[in-house]
């Protein structure tokens, strides 16, 4: 099949923080463990938290959508 190319914009997603209400949410490796989910702290206040993604993250989305 042949290839294509399109114009995509870069889309920076965060979860901010369920505490403090101002803080992104960093995924933190020091915490992990093999279980469900994903460790987060706060990046303001400290809080931790398990997230089901991992966050920051990126996605692209087609220019014009």
């Amino acid at each position: 099949m042949p290839e294509t190319k399109r114009p995509v914009t870069p889309l920076e997603v965060n979860y901010i923080c369920d505490k403090c209400n101002h803080g992104m949410m960093m995924e933190d490796p020091s915490q992990a463990v093999e279980r469900q989910g994903i460790d987060h702290i706060c990046v303001i206040c400290g809080h931790q938290q398990t997230l089901d993604s991992s966050y920051p993250r990126y996605e692209f989305v087609g220019v014009g959508e």
